[in-house]
């Protein structure tokens, strides 16, 4: 007997997990036959799962490592660059042409310029550099505690949810092309509170599970938050809308938010 085709439904769910896997991770899958703000919706909102497979690699590798005896700094620059391998450093690109973007000109339409070449300048290599600096460091403090590579890979995975704010209802695209069209108002604000209260429980309980107060998760989540709703904020005012570029930035300004947080 014929399998029946795939109802419209499940093709809608089965072409966002296609376009998360294919936007988050380094992972090859068929492309979705269609791309809408449901499937755009989908993607984002199942991103921190997507994610997951290669954070368990990168967290066994960093296991195998402490087995051997490797001390933490080494670890955490290993783990660092696996992560970015892991998105094709897709994120970092982001948040040096929104720096750059912001630091370009008071003229939207020049900044725009700036984000679409995406030639990396002052201020995006500043911006990499210190987000790279800030994680390694206080990765390495966070894996030298306990249970801490699984924290540190399980706090990549949570950080991608942060690109949900700068697709929430009522942020419209800073331009009617790229990315940021693609994704812009396709989180309905009910999933990004809901998206957003997930990620500060799994915070609070990660805290708990490294031996930490588990307030200090909920706060490090909700200080993530707080920094993502700037930078979305400060691209509305500068830029007229949100860019595609600033979802990545917002990934990794959360992460290194909730790594600081971990860490001290």
């Amino acid at each position: 007997m014929n399998t029946p085709d795939a109802t419209p439904r499940n093709k809608t769910i089965r072409d966002g997990l296609r376009l998360s896997i294919g936007m988050f991770t380094v992972i090859e899958v068929q492309a979705p036959e269609q791309v809408d703000k449901t499937r755009a919706a989908i993607a984002l909102l199942f991103a921190p799962f997507a994610f997951a497979f290669w954070a368990l690699l990168v967290g066994l590798i960093l296991q195998t490592g402490q087995g051997l005896g490797l001390d933490s700094l080494p670890l955490a620059a290993v783990g660092v660059t696996l992560l970015v391998l892991g998105n094709r450093a897709f994120h970092l690109d982001g948040l040096a042409d929104t720096f750059d973007a912001l630091a370009a000109s008071f003229d939207p339409e020049r900044s725009l310029e700036v984000a679409r070449l995406g030639n990396i300048g002052p201020a995006g290599l500043v911006a990499v550099v210190l987000a790279l600096l800030l994680q390694v460091t206080a990765g390495a403090a966070l894996i030298a505690q306990q249970h801490g590579v699984w924290i540190f890979v399980a706090l990549a995975c949570l950080a991608r949810g942060a690109s949900v704010t700068g697709a929430l209802r009522g942020v419209r695209a800073a331009r009617p092309e790229g990315l940021g069209e693609t994704f812009s108002q396709s989180i309905p604000r009910w999933a990004g509170l809901v998206s957003w209260f997930s990620m500060i429980g799994a915070s609070g309980g990660l805290a708990f599970a490294a031996g930490l107060d588990p307030w200090a998760g909920i706060y490090t989540a909700i200080g993530a938050g707080m920094a993502v709703a700037w930078l979305v904020r400060h691209c509305i005012k500068r830029f007229g809308g949100i860019i595609g570029d600033a979802l990545g930035a917002s990934i990794e300004i959360a992460f290194t938010i909730l790594l600081l947080g971990f860490a001290i």
